[in-house]
């Protein structure tokens, strides 16, 4: 019996290691990453606005917001709830052509190389702009920022 014991103590402190924690690097704000087309097609049969997170793959802010903003718990609830969620790089094709579209104003050179990551966006059912914000924010920001749609 104490044989028994000396196998299974071992055994069973080394697998709750892989019991998952209370926040999970997998769980938080839920993006689809599927075309744009996709997305304002699911919003407008869900009847929700979209949430757009436009990134760039070397951005070290847009990093952090996906590791620190988008995995919080509160933020995913939020988001998950009322938005549906959609993140895009801003230098693939689709990318550039909703920062054409969001973004870039008259005044600004479409042609001149973009580097202010990341852009957030907040649009109504119909795709229409309602707010944007460019850079890093906490979850408490973040779900202010998406409250501002909720409160119009």
């Amino acid at each position: 019996m104490k044989h028994l014991f000396t196998i299974i103590a071992p055994l069973l402190i080394f697998s709750t290691a892989f019991i998952p924690q209370e926040k999970s690097i997998n769980e938080g704000i839920k993006f689809h990453t599927s075309s744009w087309e996709e997305v304002q097609e699911l919003a407008s049969k869900e009847g929700k606005p979209i949430f757009i997170d436009l990134y760039a793959s070397w951005c070290g802010v847009c990093r952090s917001l996906k590791e620190k903003t988008f995995s919080d718990a509160k933020a995913a609830e939020f988001f998950n709830t009322n938005y549906i969620n959609y993140a895009v790089d801003g230098e693939s094709k689709e990318g550039k052509k909703l920062l054409e579209k969001y973004i870039l104003t008259d005044e600004e050179d479409p042609r001149m190389k973009f580097r202010q990551y990341p852009q957030l966006l907040i649009l109504d059912q119909a795709g229409n702009l309602v707010q944007k914000h460019n850079g890093f924010l906490s979850a408490e920001e973040l779900i202010e920022l998406g409250n501002i749609k909720n409160s119009h």
